[in-house]
């Protein structure tokens, strides 16, 4: 069984909070100050200088100071993901967030379109294969204007199924043209022509495409990314088993123990790469921490939360890192960092700095209250130093010094998608946006309650007052068909749609008690 033991999550807080400032009253402001920032690039440009812009043909480039005219599939996914924000911090208003969701969403249709159409060399060389555009393109004023893929770049499903996660939360805020784009969108892409089905990789969708080089690579490891493509896979085309593409990556459980004094152990099935990047970039759509366990009985949320703390006690106790800071290799991969519990035995990881995108992605492991979160404490005693935390444009900084108490900057590059990132992550983590939003859809909920079967808790109040209380995908209908009376073995519930609030839960009573004290429904 996977698990974080109660015993070692406390010493673990402990021991990382002896290296934390006090508590700041103003935690919450810093980390809406840094989110407001961050919200920028998905505006169009830097919060301090409006002609650094991060928008080219209606899409997102990785950075303001990339090539003239590419664009990145990552940080036009999380750009757009992160409008409905803009509008909500009065940034943008609505209109004028539609207007970037509709050109973008024009834009991908497009490319998306004859993505799916290339037949021929010269054709899948500009557009890419099977719907999936590539990852980096550039725009041409062949044809009347259009993006051409970028030499030697892979077509990248896993980009695209963010970059429609992005669309999916455009049309659900902004409906319009926005819905009917994503929608045709997500119905172009050959998702079945990006599936292996011959073993050992049956149900596994592959990872990239090149011109030459055809397929490389598959989704088969446990990471974030493996997870949200087998689930928006399954939730586009109907046709996929959902549970099938759940279960067909690896899961491998394993513990990490840290040096002593005050070792702390963790145990969990880790990311393939042993890194907190794959355990939260799932949260910028799928709140799962509000969801039940999945149809193996697995807690994701807890054991991603496992994972992530395993890293930060690993930074902590092996690499002298301060502030629960820790290290994710998808920086710039210069060194393929792989930190416990996952990384290879005496890996050389020399790293000193860590990402900001890091501790934004990770707050939600740490609890609920800002002013008692150690990531969001840590966020805003680097607020406290703007001098180290901001760069001249007005975005936060890569990296700072995580073995220095001061934490002065280490990296001053721009990836847009870790700045969207950041923004999607710290909305999430106060208000849920993105995540309710994106869970209005109804594909996407019908796959997720397949694999997080919903389940419910009944006690009984009185001799004709059965109280019922359900957890289940949030903004869901459960079908209710029948349950196992664990007492006495009968059926008790009538067939039905029960509501389920914004949290996921909800209270009905029914007329006939029984004895009976758990059970599993099963999803629509």
């Amino acid at each position: 069984m996977l698990r974080y033991d109660p015993k070692w999550m406390a010493l673990a807080c402990c021991a990382v909070a002896l290296s934390l400032p006090p508590a700041r009253a103003d935690v919450r402001e810093s980390l809406c100050e840094l989110m407001s920032n961050c919200l920028y690039y998905s505006v169009g440009r830097a919060p301090n200088d409006p002609g650094t812009q991060t928008i080219r043909n209606g899409l997102y480039a990785q950075s303001p100071f990339s090539p003239a005219g590419e664009i990145d599939m990552a940080a036009t996914a999380f750009g757009l993901a992160a409008l409905p924000a803009t509008v909500a911090y009065g940034l943008l208003s609505t209109n004028e967030a539609n207007d970037i969701a509709v050109e973008a969403s024009r834009q991908l249709t497009n490319m998306i379109a004859k993505a799916a159409a290339a037949t021929n060399t010269l054709e899948q060389g500009r557009y890419g294969y099977g719907g999936v555009p590539y990852h980096y393109s550039t725009w041409t004023n062949a044809n009347g204007g259009e993006f051409w893929g970028n030499p030697g770049t892979e077509a990248s499903s896993i980009d695209l199924s963010w970059t429609l996660g992005g669309l999916l939360v455009c049309g659900n805020f902004f409906g319009g043209e926005s819905l009917s784009n994503y929608h045709t969108a997500r119905d172009t892409v050959d998702w079945a022509a990006w599936l292996d089905l011959t073993p050992p990789h049956s149900n596994q969708f592959r990872m990239s495409w090149s011109v030459g080089g055809g397929f490389s690579g598959h989704w088969d490891y446990r990471t974030d990314e493996t997870a949200w493509i087998s689930i928006f896979g399954a939730a586009a085309d109907t046709n996929l088993d959902a549970r099938a593409l759940w279960n067909a990556w690896t899961r491998e459980t394993v513990a990490y123990t840290s040096p002593p004094p005050d070792s702390l152990t963790f145990e969990c099935c880790p990311s393939y790469f042993g890194d907190p990047f794959c355990d939260f970039y799932g949260l910028l759509f799928l709140d799962t921490g509000r969801f039940p366990p999945d149809v193996n009985g697995v807690d994701w949320f807890q054991n991603n939360a496992t994972s992530y703390k395993g890293h930060v006690e690993f930074w902590r106790k092996e690499r002298g890192f301060t502030n629960s800071m820790s290290y994710t290799f998808f920086f710039d991969g210069a060194d393929d960092a792989m930190a416990e519990p996952k990384g290879a035995a005496g890996s050389p990881v020399l790293r000193t700095d860590c990402p900001i995108h890091v501790l934004a992605g990770g707050l939600p492991f740490y609890g609920d209250d800002p002013e008692s979160n150690e990531l969001a404490q840590t966020l805003a005693l680097l607020a406290a130093e703007p001098a180290n935390l901001y760069d001249w444009h007005g975005w936060p900084v890569a990296t700072v010094l995580a073995t220095n108490a001061s934490h002065p900057a280490q990296s001053n590059a721009i990836v847009g998608q870790n700045i969207c990132q950041m923004a999607l992550s710290i909305d999430n983590y106060l208000t849920h946006r993105i995540q309710d939003i994106a869970l209005q859809d109804e594909p996407l909920r019908n796959v997720l309650n397949q694999i997080f079967p919903p389940l419910a808790d009944c006690t009984e109040r009185a001799a004709t007052n059965l109280v019922t209380e359900w957890q289940a995908v949030p903004f869901s209908s459960l079908q209710v068909e029948s349950s196992t009376n664990l007492a006495v073995a009968e059926d008790w519930f009538p067939a039905g749609s029960v509501p389920v609030d914004a949290s996921g839960r909800t209270s009905t009573t029914n007329a006939v008690a029984r004895e009976f004290e758990f059970f599993r429904l099963s999803g629509p």
